[in-house]
């Protein structure tokens, strides 16, 4: 191996400086590593309080629909029946064949069952409260 003496000045020159671009390089890799991390991190907290915003939302604007009539409660719990992978019986099969006018897409169905899981929660919560 040759040592500092050995090696013509220009080369040295060339090998430092390559040396200080890597190390740079990797210094500006590890900050823009941290910066997007930081930003995932940020946008995490950010989505999560959203959801519970909108879970929020979601759970009054279903009891609206229940108060006002447009949604049938038995529909929700059996939608809540179903999420908890709760075998139904007859009858909640018969409510389900009955509402077969308001079939949706499964994205609507999905939204739906979030709802009726959102309120029921919140009035778990609320009973809790009392």
């Amino acid at each position: 191996m040759l040592d500092d003496r050995q090696v013509h000045p220009i080369y040295w020159q060339m090998w430092t400086t390559l040396r200080q671009v890597r190390l740079r390089n990797r210094i500006i890799a590890y900050s823009v590593g941290a910066i997007l991390c930081g930003l995932c991190i940020v946008g995490l907290l950010l989505h999560s309080a959203a959801l519970a915003m909108t879970g929020a939302t979601g759970s009054v604007s279903l009891l609206w629909l229940l108060q006002r009539g447009v949604l049938d409660g038995d529909l929700v719990a059996v939608c809540l029946r179903i999420m908890y992978d709760q075998p139904l019986s007859r009858v909640e099969l018969a409510i389900l064949d009955s509402q077969s006018h308001l079939r949706a897409s499964v994205s609507e169905i999905d939204r739906s069952m979030q709802q009726a899981l959102r309120l029921y929660r919140s009035l778990n919560h609320n009973r809790l409260y009392r």
